[in-house]
């Protein structure tokens, strides 16, 4: 059971990230916008903020894809942050597994 714990940690961490990055079946299932997951809620702020981006002196053209771009990489660190908060307390089966397997 010891030298199971990490490949269970690994298989639980791999199976939480892709849940997480999951949004096509709320896409498809959820009609309320009240109910969408966190993925489809920050899908659409940065279709809003794409599409602030017009006409008119280049500019302020220039700072709307700025302000765009400070979006979506803001939407990025809140979207990773709970899977980062989540990695320390794995991260200690995955070292241990290491050290399992390498003493032999």
């Amino acid at each position: 059971m010891p030298i199971s714990k990490p490949i269970i940690a690994v298989m639980v961490l791999f199976y939480a990230v892709g849940h997480w990055n999951s949004y096509f079946n709320a896409l498809i299932f959820i009609h309320s916008e009240n109910l969408y997951p966190l993925q489809l809620v920050l899908r659409d702020i940065l279709i809003i903020a794409e599409g602030v981006t017009g006409t008119g002196d280049p500019q302020t053209i220039l700072e709307q894809q700025r302000i765009a771009n400070m979006i979506k990489y803001s939407s990025i660190i809140v979207s990773s942050l709970p899977i980062i908060i989540l990695y320390p307390f794995i991260q200690r089966f995955f070292e241990k597994g290491f050290l399992i397997g390498s003493f032999k």
